[in-house]
């Protein structure tokens, strides 16, 4: 078995306050200075007041049972990409939501992720691209081999799209095609993908994690005191700490990836699905609801 440090330092507390047990099966979490965000399994999209200290669904315009694989917050507008319904926008806060999908030729979206004011949603049918908020989208899939698409990180400019089975690509400087830049990885199902400091971190299904120094030419496994076919999901960075979150919970590394912690105490459910940071507030969506850390 595998030697797993923990870190007492850190510890979780659970924030699932009237949130309906039977949506607790979050599968991500976003955040901006007054509301936590999470998107549900057939829940929809719930919102967390800090000031009021509970949860509330913000469904208004969305599918019924929506299956929320990913949410964006930007300021005051929020995008909700939905397994099998697209890309929704909402521009106050998620009270009310309209689907965005013009040009969205594959709704089973999986992952949006945002630079400056272009959109991306990593689909079953590859990556699109809206530089206007959603309302139209483009195609940008040449070079990739595998069009499913389920993470993305920006690195020096330059972004990088994880694949199911067919590693990692980034987008060229013509910004309509891709390069593989897979080699060394250990899985080639890239679940999750982060960024600290010009060092790529990319999170594996079955095959831990894997950092590259040089842009993703070359990556190497990180994998010591964690299990080496780890099933990663998400990546949260603070200062020098860059936390993953995973099947076995949050594990921490303070020094590229040499030494990792396990960060669980309190942590009720540890099928971590997301992370994200505010302040020194970490939050972690998980198939049991949300959990808050204080990052020391």
């Amino acid at each position: 078995g595998v030697s797993l440090l923990s870190d007492s330092t850190q510890s979780w507390t659970e924030i699932n306050n009237n949130l309906p047990p039977n949506i607790r099966a979050t599968n991500a979490v976003a955040v901006n200075n007054s509301n936590l965000f999470v998107g549900t399994l057939g829940g929809g999209i719930f919102s967390f007041s800090f000031q009021g200290q509970n949860w509330i669904p913000i469904n208004s315009g969305l599918p019924l049972n929506a299956n929320v694989q990913s949410v964006v917050v930007s300021g005051t507008t929020l995008w909700a990409g939905e397994f099998g319904n697209g890309v929704y926008r909402s521009d106050n806060q998620g009270t009310n939501w309209s689907a965005v999908n013009s040009g969205l030729t594959n709704k089973s979206v999986n992952k949006l992720f945002l630079v400056g004011s272009s959109l991306y949603a990593g689909t079953d049918g590859g990556v699109f691209r809206s530089t206007n908020g959603g309302t139209n989208w483009t195609p940008i899939n040449a070079g990739l081999t595998s069009l499913r698409v389920v993470s993305f990180t920006l690195n020096n400019g330059a972004l990088y799209a994880g694949t199911d089975g067919g590693g990692v690509f980034r987008l060229n400087a013509d910004v309509t095609s891709w390069t593989k830049k897979s080699s060394g990885l250990t899985s080639q199902t890239v679940t999750a993908l982060g960024v600290n400091n010009g060092v790529l971190y990319a999170g594996t299904s079955g095959g831990g994690i894997c950092l590259s120094r040089d842009g993703g030419e070359n990556w190497t496994a990180v994998n010591n005191q964690i299990p080496s076919n780890l099933n990663v999901f998400a990546f949260a960075v603070s200062g020098k700490k860059v936390y993953a979150g995973s099947i076995y919970g949050v594990f921490l590394t303070e020094d590229e990836g040499l030494t990792w912690k396990q960060i669980n105490a309190g942590l009720l459910n540890t099928f971590v699905t997301g992370l994200a940071i505010s302040g020194d507030q970490l939050f972690a969506s998980t198939a049991g609801g949300v959990f808050v850390s204080r990052i020391p």
